[in-house]
C-alpha cells in the first residue's frame, strides 16, 4: 500500500474485446500528501492595539507555506475584524501582528487560524482563543512622588520611568489639583514628535506656568511604548516647593553681652514658613569662634525633634569640649607647660585626651589652668589649688578646653537646615565676653607686734598699744608659742583685762577667754574690719578690699546696714536700717550718716560691688 509523503510512478495499457493487449502508456508520477495536523489555539498579546498572534505548524513530511487568521468579536453576532487570507510563513512556528480593522482596549475578541503546507493542503481550523486588550499601565517609577515630595527649586525635574517597559516618548501634565477636573493645568507636555532611543526613564525640567514657594502641585504622565502603543496615565503624584529656611533670630547671648558663665547657653530661635516636618529631622548648626582671631573653638549639630510646624522654636546648646590643641610640651623641673598662643585663662577647665610623658597627669581628667602667660601655664586639681608636680617632661600632648576662658571675648553664629536638609543662611555673628566676677574681702588694721605673753594668765600683750575695743574681731597673723591659739582664725576681744597693751580673746563674741597653754614669745595680731565687725561708733566708716581676677576696676558699690535689735535680745530678725543706694565710685569705704544707728543695738552690714563689666559680688 502507498504511504503518505512518498512519490510513486504508474503506467497503464488496455485490452480489446478480442483479448488483445495494447502497449503501456508512458510512466506517470504522483505524490501521496497528508493534510497538516490541526494546530493548537493561537497565543495573542493583550497589551497593545496591534497584538502579535502566534501559532504552530505540524506536518512531519511537509513544510509550512502560509497561514490564514480569523479575528472576530467574542460575542454575538461575532462580527469579523480580520480575515487575513493566506499569509506567507515558514518554519514550525509563526508570528503575525494583527492587521485588521481597529481594535479597542477593554473589548473581548477571539482568534483562530489554519495552516497551509507546501503542497497547498490546508489543515483544519484551530480552536478559538479568546482575549481582551488591556492598555499598558502608565509609568510606575516617577519622581517626585507623594511619599517624598519636597522640591527645592521653582523648576523641578520630573522623571518618568517604567520598571518593566521601554518607551520612546512621554506626556506630562501638571495641575493645581489632583484630578482632571477643576483647578487649572499649569503644564501640558505632549508627544513632541521626537522619538529618542528606547529607555526605561526620562527626565524633563518643568517649563509651564510659574510655580510658587510653599505650593502643592500634582502631576501625572503616560508613555509611548516602542511599538507606538500609548500607556495609561499614571496616578497623580503630589510635590511641594520647599523654600530655604530663614536665618535664625532672637539669639542669646546677643552682641555685646558680658557673661560670667564659662559654659553659657547659646540659644537660637528659628521658624520655617514652609511648616517643614518629615522623616529627616531638622538640624541646627552652631559655631563658636575666638573673636580676636576668628579661630573656630567649638561647633555642634543638633537634630530638632519633628514635627515643629511653622511657629518659632528654640534650640539651646552649651559649648563643652572645645577645639583641641596640640604642639604641647612641658618641663617637669618647673611644672610649666608650653603651648604658643594657647589663649587659655586662669581657672579654665581643661582635659588631656593624649599625653606622652607628664607622669602625674592623667588623660580624660579635669584640670584647671593657673599661672598663665601668653605661651605657658600650670595645672591644678581645683581652681586656685597648688600646681600639680609632674615628674617627667611632656614631649607631646593633646589638650581640650572643657569650657570657655574667663576674660575672653567670643563670637558665635547659627544656621538652620529644614527637614528636607535645605540649608538656611548663617546668622550674623553675636559677640559676647566671658568675664570673671570680682570679689570683696575684709580690710584689716596694721598688724600689731606681740610681746611676751604668759600662758598662766591667758593675757595677750602688744607693743605698742593695740587700740582694740570689746567685741573687736582679730586674727593672729604670726604666732610663736601660744598653744591653743591658731593663725588665721577669727577671735573676739573681751572686756576682761582689756587695756592699752593687753587683751584677752574668746572664740565667740562675748564668750569666755581662750586658754593658751604655752607662753607667746613672738607674733603679730590684726583687727579685722568687715561686715562681721561690731559697730562701736555711731557713724562708723565701713571698709572693704576690691579684688578682680581680670584686673578690672571697681565700677560701683552699694552698702546696706541691718538692725538686729538691742544687744542681747537678738532673735534672728532684722530690719533694713540704711541703704546707700548704688554709688558709681571706685572708693572702697563708706561713712554711715549721723542719726542712723542706735546705741546698744547690734547691726549687720553688707556691700555689693560691680566691676567695669558689671559683674557683681556681695560680701555679707
Amino acid at each position: 500500500m502507498p504511504t503518505a509523503h512518498a512519490y510513486y510512478r504508474w503506467k497503464a495499457r488496455t485490452r480489446d474485446k478480442e483479448g488483445v493487449w495494447g502497449p503501456y502508456s508512458a510512466l506517470q508520477r504522483f505524490y501521496t500528501n497528508a493534510f497538516p495536523a490541526t494546530p493548537s489555539a493561537p497565543t495573542v498579546e493583550t497589551d497593545n492595539l496591534t497584538p502579535a498572534i502566534a501559532g504552530n505548524f505540524s506536518d512531519p513530511g511537509d513544510t509550512l507555506a502560509a497561514v490564514q487568521i480569523e479575528v472576530t468579536l467574542n460575542a454575538s453576532p461575532y462580527t469579523s475584524k480580520w480575515s487575513s487570507g493566506d499569509q506567507t510563513e515558514s518554519g514550525k512556528s509563526w508570528t503575525r501582528n494583527y492587521a485588521g480593522s481597529a481594535l479597542v482596549y477593554g473589548t473581548a475578541y477571539r482568534a483562530r487560524y489554519r495552516t497551509k503546507d507546501s503542497h497547498s493542503a490546508y489543515s483544519a481550523m484551530s480552536s478559538w482563543k479568546s482575549f481582551t486588550l488591556v492598555q499598558p499601565i502608565g509609568p510606575n517609577n516617577k519622581t517626585p512622588r507623594t511619599t517624598n515630595p519636597r522640591q527645592s527649586t521653582l523648576t523641578p525635574v520630573l522623571t518618568v520611568g517604567h520598571t518593566a517597559e521601554q518607551f520612546r516618548n512621554e506626556e506630562i501634565m501638571v495641575r493645581s489639583v489632583a484630578s482632571d477636573s477643576g483647578g487649572s493645568t499649569l503644564w501640558s507636555k505632549t508627544w513632541d514628535g521626537v522619538d529618542y532611543a528606547n529607555t526605561n526613564t526620562k527626565a524633563r525640567t518643568y517649563a509651564g506656568t510659574a510655580l510658587a514657594w510653599g505650593g502643592y502641585y500634582h502631576w501625572k504622565a503616560r508613555i509611548e511604548l516602542t511599538d507606538g502603543t500609548a500607556s495609561l496615565w499614571s496616578p497623580y503624584h503630589t510635590f511641594r516647593l520647599n523654600a530655604a529656611p530663614a536665618s535664625p533670630k532672637a539669639m542669646t547671648p546677643t552682641g555685646g553681652i558680658i557673661l560670667s558663665d564659662t559654659t553659657p547657653e547659646l540659644q537660637s530661635t528659628f521658624s520655617d514658613p514652609d511648616e517643614d516636618q518629615g522623616d529627616f529631622g531638622e538640624q541646627v548648626y552652631t559655631e563658636l569662634y575666638d573673636n580676636a582671631n576668628s579661630i573656630l573653638k567649638w561647633s555642634q549639630v543638633n537634630v530638632v525633634p519633628v514635627p515643629v510646624g511653622p511657629d518659632d522654636h528654640v534650640v539651646s546648646v552649651s559649648p563643652t569640649g572645645m577645639a583641641s590643641m596640640t604642639t604641647i610640651t612641658g618641663a617637669n623641673a618647673t611644672d610649666i607647660i608650653t603651648r604658643v598662643d594657647h589663649q587659655l585663662a586662669d581657672g579654665q577647665k581643661v582635659r588631656f585626651t593624649a599625653l606622652t610623658g607628664g607622669a602625674g597627669l592623667v588623660i580624660n581628667t579635669d584640670y584647671f589652668v593657673r599661672d598663665r602667660t601668653a605661651d605657658t601655664f600650670k595645672l591644678a586639681a581645683t581652681v586656685g589649688a597648688t600646681a600639680i608636680n609632674f615628674t617627667t617632661d611632656i614631649s607631646a600632648a593633646t589638650l581640650v578646653p572643657q569650657e570657655l576662658g574667663l576674660e575672653h571675648t567670643y563670637k558665635w553664629r547659627a544656621r538652620y537646615n529644614d527637614d528636607f536638609l535645605l540649608v538656611g543662611a548663617w546668622s550674623a555673628y553675636q559677640v559676647f565676653k566671658v568675664s570673671a566676677p570680682p570679689s570683696v574681702t575684709e580690710t584689716s588694721d596694721v598688724a600689731v607686734t606681740l610681746a611676751t605673753s604668759t600662758a598662766a594668765s591667758d593675757i595677750v600683750t602688744t607693743v605698742p598699744s593695740h587700740l582694740y575695743a570689746d567685741g573687736n574681731r582679730v586674727r593672729f597673723t604670726a604666732l610663736t608659742g601660744g598653744a591653743g591659739l591658731s593663725v588665721g582664725v577669727d577671735y573676739y576681744v573681751i572686756a576682761t583685762n582689756l587695756a592699752a597693751t593687753t587683751f584677752q580673746v574668746s572664740a565667740t563674741r562675748g564668750g569666755t577667754s581662750v586658754d593658751f597653754t604655752t607662753d607667746i614669745t613672738a607674733g603679730t595680731v590684726t583687727r579685722m574690719i568687715g561686715p562681721s565687725t561690731p559697730v562701736i561708733e555711731s557713724t562708723p566708716t565701713l571698709d572693704w578690699t576690691f579684688l578682680s581676677p581680670g584686673n578690672k576696676a571697681q565700677y560701683s558699690f552699694q552698702v546696706r546696714v541691718f538692725d538686729k535689735g538691742p544687744t542681747g535680745t537678738n532673735f534672728g530678725d532684722e530690719v533694713l536700717a540704711y541703704d546707700s543706694g548704688v554709688q558709681i565710685s571706685a572708693v572702697t569705704q563708706h561713712d554711715v550718716p549721723v542719726g542712723i544707728l542706735l546705741n546698744t543695738h547690734d547691726y549687720r552690714w553688707e556691700v555689693t560691688v560691680k566691676d567695669t563689666d558689671q559683674m557683681a559680688f556681695t560680701l555679707t
